[in-house]
């Protein structure tokens, strides 16, 4: 289960970019979620803020993130 912190973001960070035109919202919140798991709380701002103000190298802001994308930004 996400924390309220997690989903914050991950609202933000969906929010931010056109919504899913194919595929299944529901897995792309599940894979995030294992994502962001694997950090520290005090680490997911800043990368999800990278993905979201268009400074993550290879990722043209058109789409959301993928999950490695995200996996990748919080690194």
């Amino acid at each position: 289960m996400m924390t309220p912190h997690q989903t914050a973001l991950t609202s933000l960070l969906l929010g931010s970019f056109p919504t899913f035109q194919s595929g299944d919202g529901e897995a792309a919140l599940g894979a995030y979620e294992m994502v962001m798991s694997q950090f520290e709380e005090r680490d997911l701002q800043p990368g999800v803020m990278t993905l979201i103000n268009g400074e993550y190298p290879g990722h043209d802001g058109r789409f959301a993130p993928t999950a490695p994308q995200l996996a990748a930004a919080l690194r």
